[in-house]
């Protein structure tokens, strides 16, 4: 029996037959297709975490091995794909390099792969960790002037913007507070509402906004213009009798 594996070339081969010292021999054509491209492997990670907003993006790369119906590896172009666009996903078509970004949900994403015809997917799973609180962003004035007597206090109204790893905006309370007593200057802990009154010094005050166990600071400037007359009161009697000849003065 002849065996002919994918492994053999075109050409010929003979066949030689022998029994009591006499010996035949025949010429058997081996014929073989042109090559096709017929299958694709792909190589690369089946699971990427989604990164946070410093570290994004993050890049994995893919490669796909080309082969032909007889299993050779063949040297063909491959061109790369998403098969469904997402979100915060992408992939060079020429490179097969995929970059996730920090806008990425959890799921799954379906790389294809193409040459001559043929394609290839493979399937990698996206996995994106709860978001927790990583960043807190102070809104508001970075200085603010004592305020005269008579327009005594003085408000600026300080917001935080709560943020995820992700860099989403989060919807969480926020605590607000002075990191050192300051005379004169006092903060709602809800509201953020800054108040500074006619009795603080010039100098610096840092007001500080809490949520879920982190802390953001900003430092504020009061300013105080040069100390100058603007009242002058009399303290003394509100009426005088006429004194006698005799008690005169």
């Amino acid at each position: 029996v002849l065996q002919v594996t994918n492994q053999a070339d075109a050409g010929i081969v003979v066949v030689m037959a022998s029994s009591g010292g006499m010996q035949e021999e025949k010429t058997v054509t081996i014929e073989k297709a042109e090559s096709e491209v017929t299958n694709i492997t792909i190589s690369g990670e089946s699971v990427i975490n989604v990164p946070t907003e410093i570290t994004s993006p993050k890049e994995t790369e893919y490669t796909g091995i080309v082969k032909d119906q007889y299993g050779n590896v063949m040297d063909e172009n491959i061109s790369w794909s998403l098969k469904t666009p997402i979100t915060g996903i992408s992939i060079n078509p020429e490179t097969g390099l995929l970059g996730v970004t920090n806008q990425a949900n959890a799921g799954t994403v379906t790389v294809v792969v193409s040459s001559n015809g043929v394609q290839q997917e493979k399937q990698v799973a996206i996995e994106k960790t709860e978001p927790e609180v990583t960043n807190i962003i102070i809104d508001g004035a970075s200085s603010i002037n004592v305020p005269t007597q008579k327009n005594s206090p003085e408000t600026i109204d300080y917001n935080a913007v709560i943020k995820d790893q992700y860099g989403n905006v989060m919807d969480k309370d926020v605590s607000w507070s002075l990191k050192i007593p300051v005379t004169g200057v006092s903060i709602n802990s809800i509201t953020g509402l800054l108040k500074v009154t006619n009795q603080a010094d010039a100098g610096t005050v840092v007001v500080m906004a809490s949520s879920n166990g982190m802390t953001e600071e900003k430092t504020v400037t009061i300013e105080k213009a040069e100390s100058e007359v603007t009242n002058i009161i009399i303290d003394g009697a509100s009426s005088i009798n006429v004194p006698t000849q005799k008690n005169s003065p």
